[in-house]
């Protein structure tokens, strides 16, 4: 976890607070790499502004797409891989990884 923090461009959490908590007092010993990479690590409130991210409308894709034709976004997830000179195959586009804390399964 702390070489992805240190070689990241950015780090992001569940919400501001638990940034703060994270960075403060409930970082499993991570505490200092937070607080010295601080200026790359946030937290995220949770939801969505459907009116912003809304793939029905969304200028910055591709291929719009709904309910209606939900395979119309694998077009985006292919322009994407393009842009990017990823391979064209089943994997997924992007890492994630939970929260450090018992109720998530670390000890």
């Amino acid at each position: 976890m702390k070489g992805g923090i240190v070689y990241s461009n950015f780090v992001t959490t569940v919400s501001p607070r638990h940034a703060w908590e994270a960075k403060h007092d409930q970082g499993f010993g991570l505490e200092p790499t937070l607080r010295n990479h601080h200026m790359k690590y946030g937290g995220v409130l949770n939801g969505v502004d459907y009116s912003v991210w809304n793939p029905e409308i969304d200028p910055q894709i591709p291929r719009h797409y709904g309910l209606s034709n939900v395979d119309d976004k694998y077009e985006n997830k292919r322009a994407l891989r393009h842009r990017f000179w990823l391979a064209d195959n089943a994997k997924r586009s992007s890492p994630s990884s939970d929260a450090l804390t018992s109720k998530k399964g670390s000890s």
